[in-house]
C-alpha cells in the first residue's frame, strides 16, 4: 500500500480505493501481491483479485488485476511486464480461466492478450425536468405501488437475493457472498464511495422486491446500482421518484445513471427524456485458461446451442487460437471439451485469444470478427453454430465490485 500510495500520491480518490480493496476484501491474501524487490525494495507491484465471476448464467473463477504500480526510477525496465507474467502463470497453477482489468493504456494490456469487453453506459438528465416527466408518467399510468425506504442492515440478505436473481445471467457481473456484501458495503460508507441515505429499497408484502444505490454529491447524483426480482421492475418508477425528491430536496441539479443499456431503469430515464452515452470502457478481459474455460462453460454452451433452435445433431468444432487449440463434441446431452483438435470438425473457428475474450462475453459477434477479418469459420456453413455458442449481449461490471 506505501508503494501504491507514493505512485498514486496525487490521486486522493485513487488512494482510498487501496483501502477499499485490500482492508474490506474477505478474499485477499498476501500471496496475490507479486512484487519486483530491487537492493532490498519493493519497487514494482501487482496484486491478483479473487473472484467468481459470471459468463452467461456460468461461474467461471476470474483473476483481477489491480494496483499495477512501479517507481519512477526503475520504469521502463520491464518489472511490470514481468510481474503480469507472473500473475498470470500464478493464475494458471491455481485454476483460475479469465482475468479481468481496468486500465487508461489498453494498448499496454493489449500486446499481453487482454481485449477491451465492455462499454460505458450512462444516462443522464436534469433533476427538475425529470421529476416533473416522471409525475406525468405516472399518471398516465396504471403502476402498483410499492413501498420505498431507505436501505437498513436487516434488509442485506433480501438484497442480497435480489441482485443475485436479476444478475444471474449477466455476463461480467461477480457473485456476492454475505461477507463480501457486508465488508464492501461498510467500505462504500465508510470511503464515501456511495451515499447511505441514496440506497434506497422497494417493498411489496413487507418484502424487499427491488433496490437502487446512489452517489448523491453536491451537484450531481450518480445511480451505480439498481436491481429487481423478476416481475417487479414497476418498483423502478417509485425508486426513482423517491431519489429524484431526495435530489430536490439537497438542490442537486443533475442525475447520471450507470446502468446496463438494456437495463430497464435504463429505458424509463429515456423515456423521460434522460440523454444515453456510449462508450469502449477501459475493462479487459484475457482467457487464462482456454481448455478450461470451455470446460466450465460446457453446460451455458449447451444451453445455447438448444435455445438457438438448431436441431440436435452430434457436432464437433473446433477453435484455434494463438493460446491453444480445442474442441468442443456437442451432443444433445452434453457438450465434450476436447484438449485438441477433434479429426474431420464440422467447423473450425480461428481467432486470436483477444477476439475470443470479445466473443465469450457478449461484447462481439462472430459474424462482425469475421467481416472485419479478425476471425475466419470454415466451412463458411458453421458459422450458425459459432453464432449460437457466441450471441452478442450486454456484459456489465457494476462499480460496487471495482477494484
Amino acid at each position: 500500500m506505501r508503494l501504491n500510495a507514493e505512485v498514486f500520491s496525487e490521486y486522493q480518490q485513487r488512494r482510498k480505493y487501496f483501502r477499499l480493496a485490500i482492508s474490506y476484501d474477505p478474499y485477499h491474501r498476501p500471496e496475490f501481491n507479486r512484487i519486483a524487490i530491487v537492493d532490498g525494495k519493493i519497487v514494482s507491484n501487482v496484486r491478483i483479485v479473487h473472484r467468481r465471476m459470471r459468463i452467461g448464467s456460468s461461474l467461471v473463477l476470474m483473476g483481477g488485476i489491480a494496483d499495477v504500480s512501479t517507481l519512477v526510477p526503475y520504469r521502463r525496465r520491464g518489472l511490470a511486464t514481468a510481474l503480469l507474467k507472473d500473475a498470470l502463470n500464478y493464475m494458471r497453477e491455481h485454476g483460475y480461466v479469465v482475468s479481468l482489468l481496468f486500465t487508461g493504456i489498453a494498448p499496454f494490456y493489449r500486446r499481453l492478450g487482454w481485449e477491451i469487453v465492455l462499454h460505458n453506459i450512462s444516462i443522464a438528465g436534469d433533476v427538475l425536468s425529470l421529476a416533473k416527466r416522471l409525475e406525468d408518467f405516472m399518471d398516465s399510468r396504471s403502476i402498483p405501488k410499492y413501498e420505498i425506504r431507505k436501505f437498513e442492515e436487516n434488509d442485506l440478505e433480501s438484497v442480497a437475493r435480489v441482485y443475485d436473481e436479476d444478475n444471474r445471467s449477466r455476463t461480467c457481473t461477480i457473485e456476492r457472498t454475505l461477507e463480501y456484501w457486508r465488508l464492501r458495503l461498510k467500505g462504500s460508507f465508510e470511503l464515501g464511495f456511495e451515499t447511505p441515505e441514496g440506497f434506497l429499497v422497494a417493498l411489496r408484502d413487507d418484502s424487499v422486491v427491488a433496490y437502487i444505490r446512489s452517489k448523491l454529491d453536491e451537484h450531481t447524483c450518480s445511480i451505480l446500482e439498481a436491481c429487481s426480482l423478476r416481475g417487479f421492475e414497476g418498483a423502478y418508477v417509485y425508486l426513482l421518484r423517491r431519489l429524484l425528491k431526495l435530489c430536490v430536496e439537497r438542490r442537486i441539479g443533475s442525475i447520471r445513471a450507470l446502468l446496463p443499456e438494456d437495463h430497464p431503469m435504463t429505458w424509463l430515464l429515456i423515456e423521460l427524456g434522460a440523454h444515453l452515452s456510449k462508450s469502449r470502457s477501459g475493462a479487459m478481459l484475457k482467457v487464462v485458461d482456454q481448455v478450461s474455460l470451455f470446460r466450465a462453460l460446457a453446460d451455458e454452451l449447451l444451453a445455447r446451442i438448444r435455445k438457438s433452435g438448431i436441431a440436435s445433431q452430434k457436432k464437433t468444432l473446433a477453435i484455434e487460437t494463438d493460446i491453444g487449440v480445442c474442441s468442443l463434441r456437442i451432443s444433445e446431452s452434453e457438450i465434450e471439451v476436447l484438449e485438441e483438435k477433434a479429426p474431420s470438425p464440422d467447423g473450425v473457428l480461428k481467432a486470436d485469444q483477444r477476439v475470443l475474450a470479445q466473443l465469450i462475453t457478449g461484447f462481439r459477434d462472430v459474424r462482425t470478427a469475421v467481416g472485419y477479418g479478425d476471425a475466419t469459420v470454415h466451412p463458411y456453413e458453421a458459422i450458425k453454430l459459432f453464432d449460437a455458442l457466441f450471441p452478442p449481449g450486454n456484459p456489465y461490471f457494476w462499480r460496487f465490485d471495482s477494484f
